[in-house]
């Protein structure tokens, strides 16, 4: 199937026949949905560009500004995206966000050309996988320095790029700032210890390391280990 070509057109982006990439998502009367797209800023198709693009209708979320009708999932996201983005986390680059009548949501987002996520073994040396994943630790660490609580921290949602080492963080949609940042820090570390499938221990310690800036022997390291272990074990309980 050839990807659709759009433009920066509320109603062209709504109707584009696109290739979906997951099911739908259902959540009461709202429903949201993602698909492969070219995308084309000016309207020439030309100088369109991979990109995915969200789709959503009364996909509803509520915020501490908006405790009763809520925003969109996807206002939230393009918020966070433009706001940790500023700040030096790497991102997938939003292109295109705009809502419509009958609480409507769209957002495009650039597809990450030349990279691969960390959700399955990886041809590289073993220097190569200490700098890749001391790199995601750093870009973790910073995040969490910002107080911002990401909710998905998949290795499927954490893309390499084996050219340049650069390391990007999808899947923003439940992510927010977060007063108690003992608490999601551990959530969202556990969450990426548990489905780490193919990480070794030692390449587990690594992460750890480069995310506390700690070495292993620091009690700091071993205080953080002992708790992600012991979270492990209750959920495989």
């Amino acid at each position: 199937m050839s990807q659709a070509i759009c433009s920066a057109n509320f109603l062209e982006l709504w109707d584009c026949d696109f290739e979906a990439v997951d099911d739908t998502n259902h959540r009461g009367a709202g429903w949201s949905q993602v698909g492969r797209i070219r995308f084309s800023s000016q309207g020439d198709p030309a100088k369109s560009v991979p990109a995915y693009l969200k789709r959503q209708q009364r996909y509803r979320t509520r915020t501490f500004a908006h405790p009763i009708n809520g925003i969109s999932t996807l206002r939230r996201e393009y918020k966070m995206l433009e706001w940790v983005g500023g700040r030096g986390v790497a991102v997938a680059r939003p292109l295109y966000f705009a809502e419509g009548s009958q609480q409507r949501a769209l957002l495009v987002v650039e597809a990450l050309q030349g990279y691969t996520d960390l959700d399955q073994p990886l041809e590289t040396s073993r220097a190569e996988r200490k700098s890749l994943i001391v790199n995601a630790a750093a870009l973790v660490r910073k995040l969490h320095g910002l107080g911002i609580y990401h909710g998905c921290l998949y290795p499927k949602h954490l893309f390499w790029n084996s050219e340049t080492g650069d390391i990007r963080l999808i899947d923003w949609e439940k992510a927010r700032y977060s007063l108690r940042r003992n608490r999601t820090t551990l959530r969202d570390l556990d969450s990426l210890n548990r489905h780490a499938l193919h990480w070794s221990r030692r390449e587990r310690a690594i992460f750890l390391e480069g995310y506390l800036g700690v070495p292993v022997g620091d009690p700091q390291f071993k205080q953080w280990w002992w708790r992600l272990s012991a979270k492990c074990r209750s959920k495989a309980g």
